[in-house]
């Protein structure tokens, strides 16, 4: 019996040190300021086609500070731009990708879209 006990003593020491650890580790390392202004606060300028795909619209273009074409899906595309093979130029924000999903572009928030 005082083993059992002197083993679940140090068990629970273990497990007590591991997760003030992780709090440790994991509250000193994050800067939350510099994860938010370098990745989602800058505004994209893009130049593209309208697309669709099955029921979904997106932009195939640059961004302007790149030469990779890449898919990007809007959230607030207004009815007049979902015209398959429309030229625009869009300046938009970057949205974050949730945990867990995997898409097939980049999700933008539209700022201002206009005809080419």
């Amino acid at each position: 019996m005082k083993k059992l006990i002197t083993i679940l003593f140090i068990a629970s020491g273990f497990m007590a040190f591991g997760q003030q650890y992780a709090v440790n580790v994991s509250n000193n390392n994050f800067d939350e300021t510099a994860f938010a202004s370098d990745t989602f606060s800058d505004n994209l300028k893009i130049t593209g086609t309208m697309m669709q795909k099955g029921d979904e619209w997106f932009i195939q273009g640059v961004e302007t500070r790149s030469e990779e074409v890449t898919d990007y899906y809007p959230s607030n595309l207004e009815r007049e731009f979902m015209v398959d093979g429309l030229r625009v130029v869009v300046e938009a924000t970057l949205d974050p990708i949730p945990d867990g999903v995997r898409l097939a572009g980049k999700p933008i928030t539209i700022i201002k879209i206009e005809k080419i």
